[in-house]
């Protein structure tokens, strides 16, 4: 089976979350890693991650580590 193309690009920017979502303006779907950490009422996901999924234009897919 083929192999879709694709490309890895790095950016270096002080706002990760604002270039996440400035980026994202390209493209059908985001796929994030987000680090949980664990809070007073749960879990909870960054604030990087926070913030760029309440500005992402379109879908995402957010991926993260099982409980254990």
């Amino acid at each position: 089976m083929p192999s879709p193309p694709s490309t890895i690009e790095t950016i270096f920017q002080d706002d990760v979350a604002q270039t996440i979502t400035s980026v994202a303006q390209s493209y059908d779907i985001v796929i994030l890693r987000s680090q949980r950490r664990r809070t007073n009422v749960g879990l909870a996901v960054s604030d990087v991650t926070t913030q760029a999924i309440s500005n992402l234009p379109g879908s995402f897919v957010l991926f993260g580590e099982p409980h254990s």
